[in-house]
């Protein structure tokens, strides 16, 4: 079959720009597995396309690593390069994987996107690279595609590597193996400290919350970009009576108020549900998380019933296109609804009986295995999220589920 150049480029760019789209559907709060499986699914026809032209296509995905990395284009052109087992390519993504941590992640998501066959001939040079930065892209893809990687984990928890040491310490959690809980419990005190929350982190999942706790508390408490990982775990494995008394004890700051209000969802408990709904009527910057988390516990749809309300006027939460404003960072409510504070209220004065304070629940339910194994299927992002994080603090044996995975092996339609 002749190869079209015009329509390979085009292959080529709309693959990286598709891989951009689901990038941000798999972190989008109300986004759901099918909303996701359906960016695959197009996603994959346009490697498809890229596929059928074979160097060719390679040559168009080299062309656009080479005009400079917008978003996608190391994703791509890694896929391509390891499905078609071409050493020198493959040289080339993943020296394009060392230049910045976002290109690092798209190689990854690459190596998660290949068919398992493809994957495992791929991977064993990977994990016995010299390059330690190379070794942590072979970690973060057994862990992203729940591929044991055996003694490889092993070796890499003792690296001088310190990002080596961090990735391999999540992995040990999100494969379930129990067998390295001793040797996170030494690295609780590690030099580095990323280190010694990822294994704090992992330690949880694993069962060993009387060790976990406290780090993860600590996390908790100190500014930095782990707190609302740390967050999500410490409101599940403390003890319910405690956790309000503790998120009121977070020092006054704005991201702390956030972090009360994200913890008292996680937390599940319905007797958090009136001060919700007062920080609701709050400050614009806490009223959407405050929504969020009276659904995270009931499951109400407040756009379906009616309970939302217009933005406030002139409310900005992410960058403009002003060039003189200092706001850089993106809006982290993006997505979700504005509760009108007075109709929810309304809402919850009929609807309060049918919970039970001091239970705790997830999307309007009690929480038990066939519950979230049912949200993984059919919840929005945050609650899949959720589902799968209380599995696995349910079942330390378990597999942590991977809610980033192509749709069609969620079970996406």
């Amino acid at each position: 079959m002749p190869i079209i150049p015009g329509l390979t480029a085009q292959y080529a760019e709309q693959a990286a720009f598709l891989w951009v789209l689901r990038d941000a559907s798999a972190s989008r709060p109300d986004d759901t597995l099918a909303d996701l499986a359906a960016l695959d699914q197009r996603l994959e026809a346009h490697l498809d396309g890229l596929r059928i032209a074979g160097p060719d296509g390679w040559g168009f995905c080299a062309e656009g690593l080479a005009r400079g990395q917008q978003g996608g284009e190391v994703f791509t052109a890694a896929v391509m390069a390891w499905d078609g087992a071409d050493p020198a390519a493959i040289n080339v993504v993943c020296t394009a994987a060392e230049t910045t941590a976002a290109s690092a992640r798209e190689v990854v998501s690459a190596l998660g996107w290949l068919s398992i066959e493809r994957f495992l001939q791929c991977i064993p040079s990977l994990l016995a690279a010299p390059l330690a930065r190379r070794r942590r892209l072979a970690i973060a893809a057994c862990a992203v595609r729940r591929e044991d990687c055996g003694a490889y984990l092993t070796r890499a928890l003792a690296d001088p590597d310190p990002r080596l040491r961090q990735r391999a310490a999540r992995a040990v959690g999100e494969l379930a193996r129990l067998d390295l809980a001793p040797t996170l419990t030494a690295l609780l005190t590690d030099a580095d400290p990323g280190t010694g929350f990822w294994s704090a982190w992992s330690l949880a999942l694993l069962g060993e919350w009387k060790q976990a706790l406290g780090p993860l508390a600590a996390r908790v408490r100190t500014p930095g970009p782990d707190r609302w990982r740390a967050l999500q775990i410490v409101a599940r494995i403390i003890a319910l009576d405690e956790l309000q008394p503790w998120l009121a004890g977070l020092s006054g700051d704005d991201d702390s108020q956030r972090l009360r209000i994200a913890g008292l969802g996680a937390g599940g408990d319905p007797a958090a549900i009136p001060w919700l709904i007062a920080q609701m009527g709050g400050p614009p910057a806490l009223a959407r998380v405050a929504g969020e988390s009276l659904r995270m516990i009931t499951g109400v749809d407040l756009t379906g019933i009616g309970l939302t309300q217009a933005p406030p006027q002139h409310f900005q939460a992410g960058p403009t296109d002003d060039p003189a404003d200092d706001v850089v960072t993106n809006d982290p409510d993006q997505g979700l609804p504005w509760p009108a504070a007075d109709r929810v209220a309304a809402w919850w004065q009929g609807h309060q009986g049918t919970y039970q304070p001091g239970q705790r629940y997830l999307a309007g339910q009690p929480i038990a295995p066939d519950h979230c194994r049912g949200l993984l299927r059919s919840g929005r992002l945050r609650e899949r999220q959720a589902a799968a994080l209380e599995l696995a603090l349910m079942d330390p044996a378990a597999m942590l589920y991977e809610t980033r995975s192509p749709g069609y092996r969620q079970g996406g339609n």
